[in-house]
This record gives C-alpha cells, structure tokens and sequence, in this order.
C-alpha cells in the first residue's frame, strides 16, 4: 500500500470545487489513500466514501491541542500534504505547519 496523501481544507468548498479536487487528486495518486484534515465545515456525501480517514480538528484551540495535531501530521507518514487553502487565501498556520512538520513530506498547494 502507498504512502497516504493528506489534503488541508480549513474553510468551505462548494460542490463543483469538491469534484475537480477529487477528479485531480484521483488523477495525480491512482490507489493511494486519502485523508483530510478540516475545520469542521460541511463535506460532500461521497467524503466518507473517498477519505480513508477525515480530521475535523484543523484548528486547534490551545497549546495542547495544537502540538497534538503538529504530532498527528509528523506521524501520518504522509507522502505529500497538499494546502487547499490555495496561494491567495492561504492560512498562516498551515504555512507555519509545512515548517514544523517532520520528517518533512512533500507540500504542494492545491487550487480548486
């Protein structure tokens, strides 16, 4: 089995940039896990179906939540992390958590 890919997405989607991100991350990873860490917003209903495992913790409130989840990305043994926050919109923390992540795995940034 490969390495799981992990997809960051703190603020909503519509639907239509639910499909091109799964279209393309299906395309780039044929039979590779997927995960996503959130922030608790709604998902589609084929979510559960497509991520082997979905995070609602992406912002974490506290010094111990957040070193928890800093801990999570570490040891998720991710092959690449992909910022779906995008270049313009992007959140700091996520830009920071590419920084504090190790071992480092390959980051990319996703546009819907």
């Amino acid at each position: 089995m490969r390495a799981p890919v992990l997809l960051i997405r703190l603020r909503p989607w519509q639907d239509a940039e639910w499909e091109r991100v799964r279209t393309r991350l299906e395309a780039a990873h044929p039979e590779t896990p997927f995960w996503l860490l959130s922030a608790g917003q709604p998902l589609p209903s084929w979510a559960g179906s497509f991520f082997r495992e979905i995070w609602q913790d992406g912002v974490p409130r506290g010094p111990g939540r957040w070193l928890t989840l800093m801990r999570r990305l570490s040891w998720g043994g991710f092959a690449v992390i992909y910022d779906g926050e995008g270049p313009e919109g992007g959140a700091t923390q996520i830009k920071l958590w590419r920084f504090l992540v190790r071992p480092a795995p390959e980051w990319r940034v996703l546009r819907p």
